[in-house]
């Protein structure tokens, strides 16, 4: 069972699960879905503008047909003035937004959805406690994912501990950047910690993900020294991480700490559809591929190497 926390410290480009970012609600709008009946803009109590340009051109036509929502900001072919209409067509970008949700209860296709709810750790234990045969018969069990789930800890922490009384096996995924008490209270209720290492130089993990990198690996370390079950993670991200260079200096590190299962993540470029439903702009306008079989390969012979020192 995997459940998604949101709020998180980090703001990768690349992140797979953008609505974690932001710790409250907010709504998507899936552009295939969406049929352009209207009655979201109906049900909305707010003041709208008419998505039409002066020549009568339909901006939200232009948008669905020609961009699918997946780069009006930066639409070379609108003004200014157009791109800010274009832009208030994403429901949550109007100004003055309470997220009430009626446009998304107004919505017959779906195309419409609230991400993010108010549930309490009752709530959640019973879901996980009705899929407890499945644990048994595979090993399985709960995985607190996010956005980062250590920005809720005491929640997160009351969850794990409930699961673990039952005998459900834990997982953790995070990005490390938490405060070292958080982790330290946490880690006995823990059976997994599933560790992202993006990079090991502070600037430039700083640069890419508004945070530098030095508590992450200190918080890393102390782990190593509890002798926590991890499983570090290194999503390869073209540009940022995947030379040569780059991954000789993380496996370099991991080694040095003592981590011994590390894992490659190749880049997947299916993010920016999730950024493109928050009305979000993503950092390519064109995502690069993942990267090729021989690269990932020589890759991992580096990770391999510096694990067998």
């Amino acid at each position: 069972m995997l459940v998604l926390m949101k709020g998180c410290p980090l703001r990768c480009p690349w992140c797979h699960n953008p609505e974690g970012q932001r710790p409250e609600r907010q709504i998507t709008h899936l552009a295939v879905k969406c049929t352009r009946c209207g009655r979201c803009e109906t049900a909305c109590p707010l003041p709208h503008k008419a998505a039409v340009r002066p020549n009568g051109t339909d901006i939200l036509e232009c948008s669905l047909q020609a961009a699918r929502f997946c780069g009006f900001q930066q639409a070379e072919a609108c003004t200014p003035d157009e791109k800010s209409v274009t832009l208030a067509l994403h429901p949550a970008a109007r100004p003055g937004c309470k997220l009430c949700g009626r446009c998304v209860e107004a919505c017959p296709t779906g195309a419409l959805q609230m991400v993010g709810a108010d549930v309490s750790v009752e709530a959640i234990l019973a879901m996980a406690q009705k899929d407890m045969p499945f644990y048994r018969a595979s090993g399985g069990g709960v995985t607190v994912s996010g956005g980062e789930p250590l920005t809720q800890p005491e929640f997160v922490g009351e969850f794990l501990r409930q699961c673990r009384g039952l005998g459900i096996h834990t997982a953790i995924e995070t990005c490390g950047f938490v405060p070292p008490e958080v982790l330290e209270r946490l880690a006995q209720d823990v059976n997994l910690w599933l560790y992202d290492v993006k990079h090991v130089d502070p600037a430039k993990h700083e640069r890419w993900t508004g945070r530098p990198c030095s508590l992450i690996l200190r918080n890393l370390s102390a782990l190593v020294e509890r002798k926590a079950h991890i499983v570090a993670r290194i999503p390869l991200i073209p540009g940022f991480n995947d030379r040569v260079g780059d991954v000789e200096a993380i496996a370099s590190r991991l080694g040095q700490l003592g981590v011994t299962h590390v894992e490659l993540l190749p880049f997947n470029p299916s993010f920016a559809a999730k950024w493109q439903a928050l009305g979000r702009a993503v950092q390519w306008n064109h995502p690069p591929t993942p990267q090729p079989r021989p690269q990932i390969d020589l890759l991992r012979s580096i990770v391999d190497r510096h694990r067998e020192k």
